[in-house]
C-alpha cells in the first residue's frame, strides 16, 4: 500500500513538473524556447534559463551597478516608468549578489530625478523625514498628480 501511495506522489509531482515546464515555454519568447527545449523537469528548464540569463560575472556587475548610479529621468518621461526601471536594477543586483540597501536605494532615487522635479528635493530637506524607497515614491507621485492636474 505504501508503494502504491509513493507511486501515486511520484507521478503527480512528474506530471506537475511537466505543466511547470510548459508554463515557462508559453512564458518566455519564440528565440528563447530552444533554451528549454530539451528540458524533460521544471528544474532542468530553470537551470538552463538562469545557466543563459543569470549571469554573475564581475563585467555584468558592474554593469548593472553603473546602470543604476547612472539613471537619470529625462524630462518629461513617464514617473512610474523611471520608478519600475530603478527597481528593475536593484533586483537584478539583487539576483547577481550585490543587494542594493535602502538608504542608497532612496538616494539614487532622488540623484536620477529630472531637473524640473528639484524643488521635492528642497522639500524634503525642510521636513526631518528618514528616506525611503515608500516615501519618495509616494510623494513624486503626489507631486506628479498635481502638476497633471
Amino acid at each position: 500500500m505504501k508503494q502504491c501511495v509513493m507511486h501515486l506522489d511520484r507521478a503527480k509531482f512528474k506530471r506537475n513538473s511537466c505543466k511547470v515546464v510548459a508554463i515557462i515555454c508559453l512564458a518566455i519568447e519564440d528565440s528563447q524556447i530552444l533554451l528549454v527545449r530539451l528540458a524533460s523537469k521544471a528544474r532542468d528548464a530553470g537551470s538552463r534559463l538562469e545557466g543563459h540569463f543569470g549571469k554573475k560575472s564581475l563585467a555584468f556587475k558592474l554593469f548593472l551597478c553603473r546602470s543604476f548610479l547612472m539613471a537619470k529621468m529625462e524630462e518629461g518621461n513617464d514617473i512610474l516608468e523611471h520608478f519600475k526601471k530603478i527597481k528593475t536594477l536593484v533586483e537584478q543586483l539583487d539576483t547577481v549578489g550585490d543587494p542594493v540597501s535602502e538608504n542608497d536605494l532612496a538616494v539614487t532615487l532622488l540623484v536620477s530625478i529630472s531637473e524640473s522635479n528639484g524643488f521635492f528635493i528642497t522639500e524634503l530637506n525642510s521636513r526631518a523625514y528618514s528616506l525611503s524607497w515608500e516615501l519618495i515614491t509616494s510623494r513624486l507621485l503626489h507631486e506628479d498628480l498635481k502638476r497633471k492636474e
